[in-house]
């Protein structure tokens, strides 16, 4: 820890280094700013000498800026209107300045990134939302890009989930890219793309949406620096509570006695366990219950810097940082994560009308922890890690450690590997290696994971040719490599036994098992390595111009990117070309056009090319004289249509047939070595001539407008998708006879719909201000076409078509069977359907017979729920005064349900027992409304699947975020402003099920926790 702190300090010192110090030159430039009807203007950005000073107009409208070299560069901003920069010479002569007004959504600082351009947020025509990460720290803090964008706009389910069509494609810098290797204090603007029209032009890796990533580049005549430290904790939310020892001994003779078995303890052994005098006998080991095995809270620490600035020449912007996160282990050596990320971006004119971006990117994340893992060697899987043992230990299997002071002999002391020099390992011939010892004594495992990103791009000015026109050419390469060293010790592990001594008395010996065998070289592991590379180019033709009242901006492009990842025959390819023009007459009547050209590998020559077009318009209707007293200040009707097409399927050549070897076949009864014979040719797929491209027809319509003088902004729209021709294996519409063989074909669709909205007011009352805003999305999904087998006349409801796409399909429980179900000899009731799961008995769960027939089986399912929530909403408060800030977001969710299906519910036999089995139904609870059925010593068929009864509503309200902060401002003249907060994150969840879903087995815990920083800006 202390050479990252080491680290830390010497990039404060090095930026602090390299911090101007110059000398005032004891003049100052006074004036008002105001704007072209004459009214003074507050709020002005006012900045000078290179971004040293900067300041915003009084109330009055008034500035006052010292200089510290002549014919400085000062800029003028707001937003809203045009910026202004004026040297000090000017300035000297007449420092009034008179901003010009931009129409609504139109201006510099209304521009939005959209696919290879910028455009004026008035001319969208489609559902597209941004996210200015300048203001999203001026109230959060958080730098993580999903949490900036989770319930921040409409239409985004949690962080990636675009309208409900699943996960978007993440693209930085023009590019696919993953958002996890990017943090906020690099990026200048997220964009979330949810319309055919704006991201039609990434052609099919704009399927499901696409969220546009930019990131940050130096401006000529701005530097600033900026350094931000944090640190913090994280707590779990729920942990799961699983039944001591004895408790566990009773469920598994419950389970075992229910199924007509013996029990597997006896009493006095049960009795001895529960009274913990004898630990080494009978051991009690509560893995989840101290801080042995995990943290009560992990750590975390977060330094960050950047640096930007240049002239009309060149520009750069650099970041560095460091994250330091503690795991959860509480053994060994611990569990460390620290990622190192370096980031240069440089844009530099070769010619007056030429200019050139080189970016790099490194990044470099370590991990460090005990070598727990279970790994397959020849497929370098994880089959087991720290959260799986901890699920699956039994709290009575071994004793895990034995005081050697209790051994009645010490000979094989001087020979052990002792923890604290006071333990041995405890384990047996069953448990040769326990979570324990492997924290201890298996030795380090390391994972090294390095990043290499790296742009460069010409962009060309041709305005010699025709006014507006351009040229750009990008070229990006990316390289991920990941190894994996372990010192692969040994230890051994010892069972206790009891001996008599020479005078007759139980005396403690041991059982040695395995041998330990020190190792300090690290080994690599060839299997776990991974390696992937990615290559992107792109040429875009642009043309930009205005004619008098008409506005007309172009482009043409020319797209490629392959990825290359290890272990895979075919680089994942895309090639396409596009086009997009947006017209706008008289700033209120909208016209756009996307469309590809787009190129697959997947397809046969016949269909490998395609076109996708999408068309949308929109109507500044508050600009028509029939509006102009109305109640709006800005009102834009709008609207797209198009059709996206993809193969973003994983199967290769599903067009041609493919053939596979069998087994021997023998010509003429010949047999043994000297046979005569082939082997067998069988069609493995059969080729389906005229495959195609999947589709998605998409609507949108919807509304943005301000109210209030522009206090209140309102927006919301519909959205339909519809994709079809989806790639489908038809196994149920050809009959059988064909043997198994794959066939795809383009059949299958489904629809999603819905509504989103947002809503935001800002105001204020002398010293305070205020912003109050929510968000929403309503989705619901369909399916339009299926491969389905054929149901009899009895079981229509078991078709998929017309059902909700995420439907959860299960049985409709009707408690448990009770004992009155069962006549004296244990056979069910004839009066009772006849399960078909495996026989029943009193508290297994009972189903309803849906068609009938008096028979509970397959056919007795239907929809039941939905995985993913109909509704997200958010709302949130951004309250400023007198340096003072407060932000807090709350996000809920409604309409989704999820199914108690883990292990944590379903156990049985020897398996680890949470406290939910002390509900199950039995001797002292036959209540047929149990929580829990009846336990077992097999995998019950008819319980453990998926019904009404292990169903629950998983609908909640949390809060994100909370963050109070103070703005110290100026400081000394070095620091611009000087920011101090501190955070609270899910501190608070409210839910009718909340103790349910907050509680993950096999997995690291739901967290919440605090979080204190401060951020200087120079």
């Amino acid at each position: 820890m202390e050479k990252y702190l080491k680290f830390s300090i010497m990039i404060v010192v090095g930026l602090l280094w390299f911090l101007p110090l110059e000398a005032q030159t004891g003049q100052a430039i006074q004036g008002v700013v105001s704007d072209q009807d004459g009214q003074t203007l507050e709020d002005v950005l006012v900045t000078a000498d290179n971004g040293k000073y900067s300041l915003k107009t009084d109330a009055e409208g008034k500035y006052a800026i010292p200089l510290t070299t002549e014919n400085q560069v000062v800029f003028f901003e707001k937003d809203g209107y045009s910026t202004k920069m004026i040297s000090s010479n000017d300035l000297m002569v007449n420092s009034d300045i008179v901003l010009s007004q931009n129409p609504i959504l139109m201006g510099e600082d209304e521009k939005v990134y959209i696919p290879f351009g910028r455009i004026d947020r008035r001319r969208i025509t489609g559902s597209v939302s941004s996210i200015n990460v300048e203001e999203h720290f001026e109230k959060d803090n958080r730098v993580s890009v999903g949490a900036a964008i989770n319930g921040s706009v409409p239409g985004v389910f949690n962080n990636w989930d675009l309208l409900g069509l699943g996960g978007a494609k993440v693209i930085v810098d023009g590019i696919p890219r993953e958002a996890d290797d990017f943090d906020l204090f690099e990026v200048e603007e997220i964009t979330i793309l949810k319309d055919p029209v704006s991201r039609m032009m990434y052609g099919a890796q704009s399927d499901k949406g696409v969220i546009l990533i930019t990131t940050k580049r130096g401006e000529a005549n701005k530097r600033e620096t900026n350094f931000r430290v944090e640190t913090g904790f994280n707590m779990p939310r729920e942990l799961p509570e699983y039944l001591d020892a004895a408790e566990y001994m009773e469920a598994v003779n419950q389970a075992n006695i229910n199924d007509g078995n013996l029990a597997k303890y006896d009493e006095e052994a049960i009795a001895q366990t529960r009274s913990g005098e004898y630990p080494l006998m009978y051991p009690n080991e509560k893995y989840y219950d101290d801080d042995t095995y995990i943290k009560d809270m992990t750590n975390f620490t977060s330094v960050k810097a950047d640096f930007s600035g240049g002239n009309e020449n060149a520009q750069y912007y650099a970041n560095l940082g460091w994250d330091n996160n503690q795991g959860w282990m509480n053994q060994g050596i611990g569990e460390t994560t620290n990622k190192f990320n370096i980031r240069g971006n440089v844009n530099y004119n070769i010619t007056d009308n030429l200019k050139m971006n080189i970016d790099g990117v490194a990044l470099f994340d370590f991990y460090e922890a005990p070598d727990v893992l279970d790994v397959n060697n020849n497929t370098g899987a994880v089959e087991s890690d720290f959260w799986d043992k901890m699920e699956k230990s039994l709290p009575n299997a071994h004793p895990v450690l034995i005081p050697v002071d209790q051994l009645a002999s010490s000979d094989i002391v001087d020979e052990a590997n002792l923890v604290d020099g006071q333990y041995l390992l405890g384990g047996n011939s069953i448990y040769s290696r326990s979570l324990y010892g492997d924290m201890l004594q298996r030795g380090t495992r390391k994972e090294t994971e390095r990043t290499l990103l790296f742009n460069t791009g010409l962009d060309w000015d041709l305005s010699f040719i025709t006014e507006g026109l351009s040229a750009k050419g990008y070229v990006s390469f990316d390289l991920t490599n990941r190894f994996i060293t372990l010192q692969k010790k040994e230890y051994a592990v010892y069972e206790p036994v009891w001996l008599l001594n020479q005078a007759g008395e139980d005396s403690l010996g041991v059982n040695v098992i395995g041998k330990d065998v020190p190792s300090s070289k690290e080994s690599p592991q060839d299997k776990e390595s991974s390696f992937d590379r990615r290559i992107g180019a792109y040429g875009t033709l642009n043309y930009e111009n205005v004619f008098g009242v008409h506005a007309i901006s172009a482009t043409g492009l020319a797209y490629r990117d392959q990825l290359t990842l290890v272990n895979t025959e075919q680089d994942a390819k895309t090639l396409h070309f596009g086009l997009r023009a947006n017209y706008m007459y008289d700033n209120k009547y909208i016209a756009e056009f996307a469309g590809t050209y787009q190129g697959s590998q997947k397809l046969g020559d016949d269909e490998k090319w395609t076109m996708a077009p999408s068309v949308g318009l929109g109507w500044v209707i508050s600009e028509e004289d029939f509006m102009s007293t109305g109640l709006f200040d800005y009102l834009k009707l709008k609207g797209t249509y198009g059709i996206l097409k993809n193969d973003n399927w994983d199967n290769y050549f599903l067009y041609k047939s493919v053939f596979t070897q069998d087994q021997w076949f023998n010509y003429g009864n010949t047999s043994g070595y000297t046979a005569t014979r082939n082997k067998e040719l069988e069609y493995s797929t059969i080729g389906v001539p005229g495959l195609s491209w999947q589709k998605r027809k998409e609507f949108t319509l919807g509304f943005e407008s301000y109210l209030l003088s522009k206090k209140l902004w309102i927006e919301g729209g519909y959205f339909y998708s519809e994709s079809y021709d989806e790639m489908t294996e038809m196994k149920n519409t050809y009959p059988q006879i064909m043997g198994g063989v794959s066939l795809w074909n383009n059949y299958g669709s489904q629809s999603d719909k819905g509504y989103e909205a947002g809503i935001r007011y800002n105001d204020s009352f002398g010293d305070l201000r205020m912003s109050l805003g929510a968000n929403m999305v309503y989705s619901v999904p369909e399916v339009l076409k299926a491969d389905e087998p054929f149901y009899a006349e009895d079981a229509q409801y078991r078709y998929k078509v017309g059902t909700e796409s995420d439907a959860i399909w299960g049985w409709v429980a009707d408690g448990l069977y009770g004992e009155s179900d069962f006549d004296e000899f244990g056979q069910l009731s004839s009066d009772l359907p006849t399960p078909t799961f495996g026989n029943v008995q009193a508290g297994d769960i009972k189903y309803l017979d849906l068609n009938n027939d008096n028979v509970i089986d397959q056919d007795d399912q239907k929809p039941i729920g939905n995985n993913q929530a109909r509704l997200q909403y958010s709302l949130n408060l951004h309250l400023e005064y007198k340096g003072f800030e407060l932000y807090a977001l709350g996000v809920g969710q409604t309409g989704g349900e999820s199914l108690r299906n883990s292990s944590y519910y379903w156990a049985y036999g020897d398996m680890k027992y949470s406290v939910e089995a002390l509900n199950a139904y039995g001797p002292d609870n036959l209540d047929v409304n149990a929580e829990m059925p009846r336990l077992s010593s097999n995998k019950s068929n008819n319980n453990y699947r998926n019904s009404t009864y292990w169903m629950y509503s998983n609908n909640w309200f949390t809060l994100p975020t909370v963050q109070l902060g103070y703005n110290v401002g100026a400081v000394n003249g070095l620091f611009k402003n000087i920011n101090i907060y501190v955070r609270g994150y899910n501190l608070v969840t409210l839910g009718e099920n909340v103790e349910m879903s907050d509680i993950v087995v096999g997995r690291a815990p739901k967290v919440k926790g605090g979080a204190a920083g401060v951020v200087a800006t120079f």
